[in-house]
């Protein structure tokens, strides 16, 4: 504890008589207290930046390190209405020393004592305290100003988004996957309609043709599938989206993983627009998905057109590597290489067959 903040009557007058000592670095009751200004890094644009994730009593703990020492060895702080972290009393409150040194390093870590991870998200406090948060900053100079600091997220953000033309104006209501031996039972946003799920950094597993999860989604449940057994590497700080695409009334759905950096090799349904109206196609397990969308889920229970007369456009060359490529029949909607090329083994593919009818654009020469 610190005791040294505790200053009586008699420690006054000792201070008083030893002022000019230039070894007196005590720490001094009017001396400028430490305060934080929080703000956030943003995960891959998943989350806003600024301080509107804390809420009013919110605590951190706070360590700080003055001349080589941790003095004290936590201190908690916590959020008020004003947007400050300050300590919640004299005993947890760092002022700086008389002698005006810096702070070496601080730490701050939300929320306030152990890590309360957990597999079960599905509250949203469950979920808000999963999403742990650090701040180191070094070198800080005495101020009577809050200082501003910028708290990163130590785990991994997951988001499950539903696509393809079964998913039209339908929702989750419940998902439970079952990655690396976790059961894990997901957050579910309520203003966009996804699953969300904080996960710790490192290796995940997911085995091919098995079950690994279940969704709900309007009124029925139905099993999720991974094309391929494959590892991915969980980084901290980063965001990843899955997304379902269900497949006929049973809803098994197929999994797309977006944001690893390595290929796919898999169902990837582009869900990114571009100003025009566009979906953009980044990369080959998207062309894929795209032709395979058009070749067999066309239309609805209403048979209302869906992914066949909508518009598409390239982003960047590709090439179908050992795939062997099937022309895409039946296209009515508007397709823009932007003059990107689509080849195997160096030469042309061709994408479309002769009973598609849709508009070409900007196809290289």
């Amino acid at each position: 504890m610190r005791k040294y903040l505790l200053i009586t009557n008699i420690a006054v007058s000792i201070l008083m008589l030893t002022a000019c000592s230039e070894d007196d670095n005590s720490p001094k009751d009017n001396a400028q207290e430490l305060r934080l200004v929080p703000y956030i890094q943003e995960m891959n644009e998943t989350r806003s930046s600024g301080s509107t994730f804390f809420d009013t009593d919110d605590k951190i703990t706070l360590s700080v390190k003055h001349l080589g020492q941790t003095i004290p060895a936590e201190l908690t702080y916590k959020y008020d209405k004003n947007g400050t972290f300050k300590g919640i009393d004299d005993k947890n409150t760092y002022r700086f020393f008389v002698d005006d040194s810096h702070i070496e390093l601080f730490t701050a870590t939300w929320p306030a004592g152990a890590d309360t991870w957990t597999p079960d998200q599905r509250l949203d406090k469950d979920f808000k305290y999963c999403d742990r948060l650090s701040a180191d900053l070094t070198t800080v100079m005495p101020s009577d100003a809050a200082l501003p600091v910028e708290f990163k997220h130590l785990y991994s953000k997951m988001i499950f988004e539903l696509a393809g033309q079964n998913a039209n104006g339908q929702v989750m209501t419940d998902l439970i996957v079952d990655m690396g031996s976790v059961a894990y039972r997901a957050h579910l946003n309520v203003q966009t309609g996804n699953a969300e799920l904080i996960v710790k950094p490192g290796t995940l597993s997911l085995t091919g043709d098995q079950l690994i999860g279940r969704v709900s989604v309007g009124g029925f449940t139905g099993s999720i599938l991974f094309a391929e057994t494959k590892n991915y590497t969980l980084l901290p700080a980063s965001c990843y989206t899955v997304t379902l695409t269900p497949r006929g009334d049973n809803l098994i759905a197929g999994i797309s993983i977006g944001g690893w950096g390595q290929d796919e090799e898999g169902i990837g349904v582009p869900l990114t627009k571009d100003a025009d109206g566009y979906f953009l196609i980044t990369t080959f397990a998207q062309l894929t998905t795209v032709a395979d969308l058009i070749r067999h889920y066309s239309q609805d229970a209403n048979n209302t057109i869906l992914w066949t007369n909508l518009k598409y456009r390239l982003t960047a060359s590709l090439d179908c590597g050992s795939i062997a490529w099937t022309p895409i029949e039946g296209f009515t909607g508007t397709f823009d290489y932007q003059s990107h090329a689509v080849t195997q083994n160096g030469l042309p593919v061709v994408l479309f067959g002769t009973t598609s009818t849709g508009t070409i654009e900007n196809q290289p020469l």
